[in-house]
């Protein structure tokens, strides 16, 4: 009884029910269709111009956005299909190109047109360097391969055509309702995918470079030198080399005797030793020694990876056989498109015999 009356009656837990709200389903992100045309709005929805998107695939931002650009700027001095633009998309992916699709085939009948996307991958990039005595050697290659993507945009008959033929109309009391058939018509065979890739580079190279005159190795050539030269003067016998000339002066006539003051002959001598020269080099070498530092490369910078990627697509555009524009004026000097990369690129590229189904069919 004892222990009993020592314990304390300690409260017991009350259950609390909290309410949260359910989380509200996030909006998809709104897709602003493309309706460019050379009219301006609101007619430019009227009659769309055919688009090519021109997508980058790299580890970095700024590798993708050298992709785009450089595909870009290269093959818009040619002739697409039906005057296609080219809309460049650095920061798109894949996903984003279908996504455009799809928002686009959602269009009312008539307005959709067809778009394609280019992708453009960076295969490899490697930096090297190479010692050619005289100078270093530093060098940038790039490897690129394109795909083409194309998206069949139309409206959305063929699923109406299709629901049609599996359903029937039942009629009931206030309203209608849909009930499958008793033997529905068999479905067509599939038709194609509305995006696919149909047209396909080969992986082509191009390269850059820049040299750096190797001065330290010159100046240790001469400081090497130097100190062998400096060593063989320590070491070798001192010898002295001394020549004495002797003047004599002729007596004036009458035959007197001369003064005491008067000059008779003068003795000349030259004396020389190869001790200074060891100093000399020994203090040069001190001084280029302390003076001289050995600097590193010079690495390889964004120019040459731009530059190396340039000579890639310039074989990669030639791959696709597409036409130059013939609305240029004749009065000035032409030259083929991009020639001025055409060194940054492989010699003997790989070649694709047809043309792209993105050029325009002549």
């Amino acid at each position: 009884m004892a222990f009993a009356q020592n314990l304390v009656p300690t409260a017991s837990p009350i259950p609390v029910l909290l309410l949260t709200a359910s989380p509200t389903p996030t909006k998809p992100p709104t897709i602003i269709p493309y309706c460019i045309a050379d009219a301006h709005l609101p007619d430019a929805c009227k009659k769309r111009q055919r688009i090519i998107y021109v997508i980058g695939v790299a580890n970095d931002y700024a590798t993708r956005g050298r992709l785009v650009a450089t595909l870009t700027d290269q093959l818009q001095d040619f002739d697409l299909i039906d005057g296609a633009r080219l809309i460049s998309e650095p920061s798109w992916s894949t996903d984003d190109f279908i996504n455009q699709c799809e928002a686009d085939r959602n269009r009312p009948p008539g307005l959709s047109v067809r778009e394609g996307a280019l992708v453009i991958a960076a295969v490899a990039l490697a930096n090297g360097l190479s010692d050619r005595w005289s100078h270093w050697w530093s060098s940038t290659e790039a490897a690129v391969n394109v795909l083409y993507a194309e998206c069949a945009l139309g409206d959305n008959t063929s699923k109406t055509a299709a629901r049609s033929r599996m359903f029937s109309p039942v009629a009931r009391r206030g309203n209608t309702t849909l009930r499958p058939k008793s033997s529905p018509t068999p479905s067509p065979s599939p038709s194609p995918p509305a995006y696919a890739y149909i047209w396909s580079s080969h992986t082509q190279f191009g390269h850059d470079g820049k040299s750096t005159t190797n001065m330290p190795r010159y100046f240790s050539l001469v400081s090497q030198l130097l100190t062998l030269a400096a060593i063989y003067a320590a070491v070798a016998p001192t010898k002295t080399y001394k020549s004495t000339t002797v003047t004599n002066f002729p007596t004036p006539a009458p035959s007197t005797s001369p003064p005491a003051s008067w000059l008779v002959s003068m003795t000349s001598e030259s004396d020389s030793s190869n001790s200074s020269f060891a100093t000399l080099t020994g203090a040069f070498l001190t001084q280029a020694t302390q003076q001289y530092t050995v600097v590193s490369i010079v690495p390889a910078d964004d120019a040459n990876a731009w530059n190396a990627i340039e000579g890639a697509v310039y074989n990669i555009v030639n791959e696709m056989h597409c036409p130059t524009p013939t609305s240029a004026p004749s009065a000035k000097p032409t030259s083929p498109p991009n020639d001025d990369v055409k060194k940054f690129a492989e010699a003997t590229p790989v070649p694709l015999p047809n043309k792209a189904p993105f050029c325009l069919q002549q």
